[in-house]
């Protein structure tokens, strides 16, 4: 259990902060200093959605590996969840909807979904 903990939550959000502070510019965080410019459009989407797409898919796999709920449920509650973040951030933070997020989130939670396989955390 402890193996899938590291592997489906620790290690996307460790990879989600590293890609925020790698590769965008002016975050609380890095300030530039660890700010990575790259010239291929597959860094746009590493800048912007990646690190999403991390916590997004952490956040799957916990609800999924420390609650009895089907899977299915899961899968529907990670997208509700996703979508609502989303909203709360565009209206009062930046301003703006991104529908490209709210995908590649919910295809994250779609993933998790079909690859963390459930456990009873009690039992183990």
């Amino acid at each position: 259990m402890i193996k899938k903990i590291i592997i489906h939550i620790i290690l996307p959000l460790i990879l989600g902060v590293l890609v925020y502070v790698l590769f965008r510019k002016n975050t609380i965080f890095s300030n530039d200093i660890f700010y990575i410019k790259s010239p291929f459009y597959f860094s746009k989407f590493i800048k912007n959605h990646l690190s999403d797409c991390f916590w997004a898919y952490s956040l799957t796999s916990c609800i999924l590996l420390f609650t009895p709920i089907k899977t299915i449920v899961v899968c529907i509650i990670s997208l509700f969840f996703v979508l609502i973040m989303e909203v709360i951030t565009s209206r009062y933070f930046y301003q703006t909807f991104d529908w490209l997020d709210v995908i590649f989130m919910s295809f994250s939670c779609i993933v998790a979904c079909l690859f963390v396989k459930k456990n009873n955390f009690i039992d183990k």
